[in-house]
């Protein structure tokens, strides 16, 4: 899995939390749970700036190593420039895309989500002319 590894999540580092583990457990609880719900949030701040464009919050915490495998797609999601590449694909087939996010479930560094994909396709999609059908589909992102 390490080599598919879609890990846009990151490492999350609370300071001190280590030190405190050792000497107070309950406190390291919290921190773990802190740092759960900061992962959560950086899941949503992703999707947000995925749909926004955002290639400056993309670049501070996408890794390079990011990739996302889709084979549907004719090009590969590779880094925060596959990740823009991604959005400069999809966006103006579908551009009131929204993507309701449903659930998440966190375990050390990994996130999966649970979400919709909601849209109308208004725009080309590769060699597929605009149907103006309306698109819902869902998924799950780690």
């Amino acid at each position: 899995m390490d080599n598919q590894r879609r890990d846009f999540v990151g490492t999350i580092a609370l300071a001190g939390a280590a030190a405190t583990a050792a000497a107070m457990p309950g406190v390291a609880q919290a921190a773990d749970t802190r740092t759960l719900e900061a992962n959560k949030q950086l899941c949503r701040d992703y999707f947000q700036a995925f749909l926004k464009r955002d290639t400056g919050w993309m670049q501070r915490h996408i890794a390079p190593t990011f990739f996302r495998h889709d084979p549907g797609l004719p090009f590969e999601v590779r880094g925060p420039e596959g990740v823009a590449k991604l959005h400069d694909a999809l966006m103006p087939a579908f551009p009131d895309m929204k993507l309701p996010l449903e659930d998440f479930v966190a375990e050390g560094e990994k996130v999966l989500v649970r979400l919709r994909v909601q849209a109308t396709h208004t725009g080309p999609f590769g060699d597929m002319k605009p149907t103006g059908k309306k698109v819902e589909d869902r998924k799950r992102h780690v």
